[in-house]
């Protein structure tokens, strides 16, 4: 009876043991993950665009593209056209139009991934 119950504790201690070993080595690839994640938020905030379409304006300030085009129109939004997208062209906004309305209050909801 007693070398029957020295097995399971010994058994139980195995798992325990390999239970451990793998959350460790779970820890290890969460932190290496979040270090490549960093990364490559710092590669994309190098890269950001420096002219939105409307679009992606709307999307970032959490309004709708018509509104961002009757701004535009209501010269409360700087934009420029830029030939080659249909026959009018393609709206372009630059990047500081975007700071400027957030400062101002225009933004429904800004993501904070626009402010980066």
């Amino acid at each position: 009876m007693n070398l029957q119950s020295e097995s399971i504790t010994s058994s139980a201690d195995v798992e325990r043991h390999d239970v451990v070993a793998l959350l460790q080595h779970l820890v290890i690839l969460l932190q290496h993950l979040g270090t490549r994640l960093d990364g490559l938020h710092e590669l994309l905030g190098q890269r950001r665009k420096e002219q939105l379409t409307v679009e992606e304006f709307a999307e970032a300030v959490g309004r709708a593209p018509f509104t961002i085009r009757r701004w535009i129109k209501d010269k409360k939004v700087n934009a420029f056209r830029v030939g080659g997208t249909g026959a009018r062209g393609r709206l372009l906004i630059a990047r500081q139009e975007l700071e400027r309305v957030i400062a101002n209050g225009q933004g429904e909801c800004v993501p904070t991934a626009a402010l980066d």
